[in-house]
């Protein structure tokens, strides 16, 4: 009996996060940006964690998608791609870019998607203002790093609760 009441206590967060409790103890998301000069276009790979994406999408008023399980909605891309392109924003030279949601898969790990966007008709960009504010309203410790690149630069950029937004110059 003890040990039941010990697994339950010290471990009820690993089988039952409440809303806005992670599975895991950092709060991380990865993208790769890069303009892809040959296509005119931006290509977004984006690493988040499903748990944290479900809350998140949750806190912002859209339904649970049941990400990558045998419950996943039908239109959980959508919805994905609604809270992405919400949150993951860019302009190039002054002009939003329109993101197109490509797909999604799930990482090796399986408690974690990879989500492709594609922003295309981007002809020799100067300036990329990003705004990155994935997942930060849910967690005060939320780090999201974003790693640019183009035949012309390559950066990397970090956003948090402190700094949501950053310019590239190119």
């Amino acid at each position: 009996m003890f040990v039941f009441i010990f697994l339950s206590v010290f471990f009820q967060p690993l089988w039952n996060p409440s809303p806005g409790e992670s599975m895991h103890a950092f709060h991380l998301s990865k993208a790769e940006v890069f303009y892809n000069e040959n296509n005119r276009s931006m290509e977004v790979s984006l690493h988040l964690f499903i748990d944290d994406l479900e809350a998140a999408m949750q806190n912002s008023g859209l339904p649970n998608p049941y990400i990558s399980t045998s419950k996943e909605v039908e239109n959980a891309d959508s919805l994905i791609s609604q809270y992405l392109t919400q949150n993951f924003i860019m302009a190039v030279d002054g002009r939003n870019v329109q993101f197109s949601f490509l797909g999604k898969e799930d990482s090796d790990d399986l408690i974690a998607i990879w989500c492709y966007l594609e922003g295309q008709e981007i002809i020799n960009p100067k300036e990329i203002k990003m705004q990155n504010k994935l997942l930060i309203d849910l967690f005060d410790d939320q780090k999201n790093i974003v790693s640019f690149r183009s035949t012309k630069k390559k950066e990397f950029l970090l956003f948090d609760i402190k700094k949501q937004e950053a310019t590239i110059t190119l």
